[in-house]
């Protein structure tokens, strides 16, 4: 009842992927 552990995980790794991208996209690497 709620929001289960892999929903939170999926959101949670789709958060870290951006930060990513953009972490790589603020160094000039493509």
């Amino acid at each position: 009842m709620g929001a289960s552990q892999s929903e939170v995980v999926i959101i949670g790794g789709g958060l870290a992927g951006l930060a990513c991208a953009a972490t790589l996209a603020d160094r000039g690497i493509p």
